[in-house]
């Protein structure tokens, strides 16, 4: 293994999960994504494992496949429900468009690192 591609959470968000998944977002569609998805708890939470299992798949020849099946399909759509974290937000977007990104506050996530819990849960 080289090394981690993304060196946070946030890059692995801003780079990675919001340029790929372009779903058409809103209460229309009945799928939801907050922009500002570092003040979720859970979302932080979700999107650390996403990130943490894509770069493990990456040694493995079939490994994205996998990856997305076990992992970025069942995580993002507990995410993207209508009963899930980002529920009611006002954010939208058309398919092709990528997903709406606000950027934390600085120093929430650093490079090379995930969230200490403390800041995850907003505390």
């Amino acid at each position: 293994m080289v090394g981690p591609r993304y060196g946070s959470v946030d890059a692995f968000v801003r780079e990675f999960v919001c340029a790929t998944f372009t779903r058409p977002i809103g209460s229309e569609h009945g799928r939801f994504w907050d922009a500002e998805w570092w003040r979720h708890p859970e979302a932080v939470l979700r999107l650390e494992a996403l990130w943490h299992s894509w770069e493990a798949a990456q040694d493995d020849p079939g490994g994205m496949s996998v990856w997305l099946r076990d992992h970025a399909d069942y995580h993002l759509g507990m995410l993207m429900a209508a009963d899930g974290p980002f529920a009611g937000s006002v954010h939208r977007s058309a398919a092709g468009e990528p997903l709406p990104y606000t950027a934390p506050p600085p120093g929430m996530f650093p490079d090379g690192g995930s969230a200490s819990p403390k800041r995850a849960i907003g505390g």
